[in-house]
């Protein structure tokens, strides 16, 4: 039924017979695995015309079985025809017909959104400029205008299971005793937004080649950055510290001469090196392989931290050789290369290490 129609649906030369079976059949009988017209035109048939066919007739855009919206397809056909993604991209507010549609729209492209993001293209900026909206009122309550919010600063952001301004969210974020002009919005893109998702961490991850700084700058992607940031920094100082302490006593340990060398920082240092390692491997763990090997410093982590393990035991069978003497040099090489990329977390220091 679903292929004969579409079929029909192709060779039909008069529009107004498409708009009254659409009309009538605004789905058209959903095809298996919850496909519909949308879905198989993006799938089989990639014709801009046809895409503005759904797209004027009002076509769901909504996810198949498996999560894939009608642009899924279009980002992952053999031939991306890009004139097409542009179109969908240059419309897409069009596609929602309510603040509730505006919702379930950017959940559905949610999952799409690393490979969006890596297209580059302006219109890209369209969708984006969609992705923040006024939430929903909790039993049609007012939202709240005036107030404090809580913990201080001019912005707040809070991961919450729904895009409804309940009691709840209200609490989290502000005191409803103050005088400030409040704006509250709420991110659409339906994500886990632990900082160990894998979610957040492919988007961020595709935030790292995107080079068209528009994209930075719509409220969305800035709230975003910001957002993580926040969860991250105070680690990222924390571990800063540990290293720095750790390369001090690497190069106090590689200046002694050999009779002077201590076994308690031998042993310090293995424990160091060993912790390390195990730190990365807790971090390939979350964020799976694909990411982890996407930044080349965990290439250096691995290396420097095995090295310096391999430094300590070669120091202990034979402290005077040739070996022990070339791993050492490489400890030092490639653990002053980690230590310095730390100073990019400072705000006076990171454009320069960029």
């Amino acid at each position: 039924m679903g292929l004969f129609i579409l079929n029909y649906f192709l060779n039909e030369p008069d529009p107004n017979v498409k708009h009254d079976l659409i009309t009538k059949y605004p789905d058209l009988a959903i095809y298996p695995y919850q496909l519909n017209l949308f879905h198989m035109v993006t799938l089989f048939f990639p014709r801009k015309d046809l895409i503005k066919f759904c797209m004027e007739s009002k076509i769901h855009f909504s996810g198949d079985s498996y999560g894939r919206t009608p642009l899924h397809y279009l980002l992952n056909s053999e031939k991306v025809d890009f004139n097409n993604i542009n179109y969908l991209l240059e419309n897409f507010d069009s596609l929602a017909l309510n603040a509730t549609e505006s919702f379930k729209l950017m959940a559905e492209v949610t999952q799409d959104l690393p490979n969006i993001l890596k297209l580059s293209p302006h219109l890209v900026v369209n969708l984006l400029r969609n992705a923040v909206g006024n939430p929903l009122s909790y039993k049609n309550e007012n939202i709240t205008q005036f107030g404090h919010i809580l913990g201080g600063g001019y912005r707040r952001s809070v991961p919450y299971r729904m895009p409804i301004f309940t009691p709840e969210i209200k609490g989290l974020l502000l005191d409803e005793q103050g005088s400030q002009l409040l704006s509250v919005k709420v991110v659409l893109f339906h994500m886990d937004y632990d900082i160990c998702s894998e979610e957040l961490l492919k988007t961020l991850e595709a935030l790292q080649h995107v080079d068209n700084e528009e994209i930075f700058k719509t409220k969305v992607i800035s709230v975003l950055i910001d957002y993580a940031w926040a969860l991250s920094k105070v680690h990222l100082h924390i571990l800063m510290a540990i290293y720095s302490a750790y390369m001090v006593l690497l190069s106090y340990y590689a200046s002694q001469q050999e009779e002077n060398r201590s076994l308690v920082i031998e042993i310090i240092l293995l424990v160091f090196g060993f912790g390390f390692l195990g730190y990365e491997g807790l971090q390939f763990l979350s964020a799976g392989r694909q990411i982890y090997f996407a930044d080349i410093w965990n290439f250096v982590d691995i290396v420097g931290n095995s090295v310096v393990i391999a430094t300590m035991f070669t120091d202990s069978a034979s402290p005077d050789s040739l070996a022990r003497k070339w791993l050492m040099s490489i400890s030092l090489i490639l653990g002053y290369s980690k230590w310095v990329s730390f100073f990019r977390i400072i705000t006076q220091t990171s454009n320069f290490f960029k």
